[in-house]
């Protein structure tokens, strides 16, 4: 996170329900909400490190007040 804050929701991708799977043309696949999240608060300066098989959700804000953020994504290619 560069500037701003956001929560991101994490989850094991192992037993999520697909709605639509658009891996191959975007990159994204949307699943259905576990029952169980692990919620991360990214602040300035703040980094998440994300792994394959950890599903996310990204751009949730703190509060009902709309925010921009800036932040920086990297994908590194195992």
């Amino acid at each position: 996170m560069v500037k701003a804050c956001e929560v991101i929701d994490l989850a094991d991708d192992s037993g999520l329900t697909v709605i639509k799977d658009r891996i191959e043309a975007d990159d994204i696949c949307f699943c259905e909400i576990p029952s169980s999240l692990y919620c991360v608060t990214l602040r300035d300066c703040d980094f998440v490190l994300l792994y394959p098989r950890e599903a996310h959700r990204p751009s949730i804000a703190l509060s009902d007040a709309p925010t921009s953020v800036c932040k920086a994504v990297a994908k590194i290619r195992f």
